[in-house]
């Protein structure tokens, strides 16, 4: 099992090694998709876990619930994907965070290519307010 946790933490830190680099943290924000690979690492170890300490089935219960939540809300997501413009659209009628500058940029580049000019320029003006600074 240790040899399992070593392989495991060896994982998650080489997957997640070519975003930690000082150069690319300061160059953009923060993503998600930075960590889908290096996660795995820390699932296998989680599962591996949670195998040895419960009794088989209600491990595989707990999974398969789990599994079929994660695809549930994977296919749910898929729907609001139907073009750039769809996305950005929702996220920012539905957002539950901060503002962000580059969702803000996204839609209002969306909104400029589909001829929405006035509909763009508002979020491209409120994408410059949240960071004056950013080069789009």
């Amino acid at each position: 099992k240790k040899k399992l946790y070593s392989f495991c933490s060896l994982w998650f830190l080489a997957g997640l090694a070519p975003v930690l680099a000082p150069f690319l943290l300061f160059a953009s924000t923060v993503a998600d998709r930075w960590v889908y690979f290096a996660s795995i690492g820390f699932f296998i170890a989680i599962a591996s876990f949670f195998y040895g300490s419960l009794n088989k089935k209600v491990f595989l219960v707990i999974l398969v619930i789990a599994v079929s939540l994660l695809s549930v809300r994977t296919m749910v997501r898929n729907l609001d994907w139907r073009d750039e413009l769809s996305l950005y659209g929702h996220d920012i009628n539905h957002r539950n965070s901060l503002e962000s500058y580059e969702l803000e940029n996204n839609y209002g580049k969306a909104l400029f290519f589909a001829g929405r000019k006035d509909e763009a320029r508002l979020h491209l003006e409120r994408s410059v307010k949240l960071q004056p600074a950013s080069a789009f």
